[in-house]
């Protein structure tokens, strides 16, 4: 069974506070490729998504919610 850090759900939170994991991304200084991937491997393990993708941004979903 894989872990989730720290890191991960900081990023997650950074996320849906800024709407938008390029903004989430630059406010963490780190490249959003990485922030996706890491949320992707998230809602992987968890076996949910977590965010829902919007033409301009993410919002979380009910799952995303809860967590």
């Amino acid at each position: 069974m894989q872990k989730f850090d720290i890191v991960t759900i900081r990023l997650f939170v950074a996320i849906v506070r800024a709407g938008s994991i390029n903004e989430a991304a630059r406010r963490e200084h780190i490249a959003t490729s990485a922030v996706s991937r890491r949320i992707g491997e998230l809602e992987a393990m968890l076996g949910v998504k977590l965010l829902r993708r919007l033409p301009r941004g993410v919002e979380p979903t009910e799952e995303g919610a809860i967590f």
